[in-house]
């Protein structure tokens, strides 16, 4: 329940002891003026609640634009909306296949993945995010709950959590009592 509600949506971006490489984003050309207005008109129609609005333009931009990781990942989120499950991981692994950093598409896969069972991969992919995204609060929580919960690798975890603490005003007794109960279970 806690990793579900965390799921990044659009306009929002996305330690561990394995350290995966700098992903190397593609250097493409910016979107044109045009192709903005189009990504922008798509997100103002995902937040008035028009999904299939936001889908269409998002889908023009995506057929305008294929090169697009931003494009794809905000596909991506209007299919998981629209719970088109598979639609939507398939538009998020192509966002990640453009930029192996585009922090939304990885967290939002991640969840999907571990939703799966499909641990290792959710982290692979969290960590690759964080590489390059290293102030990601949402990516930190994400990581310290799978690390937890789903991989049992409590240093993990209780690293990600501090961070993800760090990083925020989120100074909340429940966010200090999972790191309480997590050093008591380290130490």
């Amino acid at each position: 329940l806690l990793v579900g509600g965390c799921a990044s949506h659009p306009g929002s971006g996305g330690g561990s002891r394995a350290t995966p490489a700098k992903a190397t984003p593609k250097v493409i050309e910016p979107l044109t003026e045009a192709q903005a207005a189009l990504l922008d008109h798509a997100l103002k129609r995902s937040a008035a609640g028009d999904l299939a609005g936001a889908e269409r333009r998002l889908r023009q931009l995506r057929e305008e634009r294929p090169d697009s990781a931003v494009a794809a990942a905000r596909l991506g989120w209007i299919l998981q909306q629209e719970e088109q499950s598979q639609s939507a991981m398939a538009a998020y692994r192509a966002a990640l296949a453009l930029d192996p950093a585009e922090s939304m598409a990885a967290n939002n896969l991640a969840l999907m993945l571990e939703e799966q069972g499909q641990f290792t991969e959710a982290r692979d992919l969290l960590q690759t995010a964080l590489a390059q995204h290293p102030d990601s609060p949402q990516l930190h929580f994400n990581l310290a709950v799978l690390a937890e919960l789903y991989l049992l690798d409590l240093p993990m975890a209780l690293d990600h959590y501090r961070t993800y603490q760090s990083l925020t005003d989120d100074r909340k007794a429940q966010v200090s009592g999972w790191i309480a109960d997590l050093e008591r279970r380290v130490n």
